[in-house]
C-alpha cells in the first residue's frame, strides 16, 4: 500500500495497515513526518523498526494504475503498490461551533487564537 501524506491520519493509518501486514510505503512533502515536531524522531524510528518505508521531502507527482497495480512518480522514485490511500489536505470542521461568540478566531488551516 502506498500512503501519500504522513500527518497524524497518515501514520495512524500507516501503522494499522502495516501491523494488518500490509506492506506500507509512506510518502511525505516534507523533512519530517508527523505534525508534531518533538515526537516526529520517536515515531520514524518505530515505523523503521516495523518495516515501514518513509519517503521524505519526496512530493508525489503523477498517479497511474493499470492491471498490474498502483503506481505513483514521487521526486525520482516510481513506488509501486497495490493500493494507494491519500491522507493530505485536512480542513477543520466549525461552522456550528460559533467561535466567533466566544472570541475565538480563527482561518482556512484551522489555527486559533484566543
Amino acid at each position: 500500500m502506498i500512503i501519500i501524506g504522513a500527518g497524524a491520519i497518515g501514520c495512524e493509518l500507516a501503522q494499522a495497515f502495516r501491523r494488518l501486514g500490509a506492506k506500507i510505503t509512506l510518502i511525505e512533502a516534507n523533512e519530517r513526518i508527523s505534525e508534531d515536531p518533538d515526537v516526529a524522531g520517536v515515531i520514524a524510528d518505530q515505523f523503521f523498526g516495523e518495516g515501514i518505508d518513509i519517503r521524505r521531502d519526496s512530493t508525489a507527482g503523477r498517479v497511474w494504475q493499470n492491471q498490474q497495480g498502483v503506481y505513483v512518480a514521487a521526486g525520482s522514485d516510481e513506488i509501486t503498490g497495490d493500493a494507494l490511500l491519500i491522507a493530505v489536505g485536512r480542513r477543520p470542521n466549525v461552522a456550528n461551533l460559533n467561535l466567533e461568540k466566544a472570541g475565538v478566531e480563527y482561518g482556512d488551516a484551522g489555527k486559533c487564537w484566543a
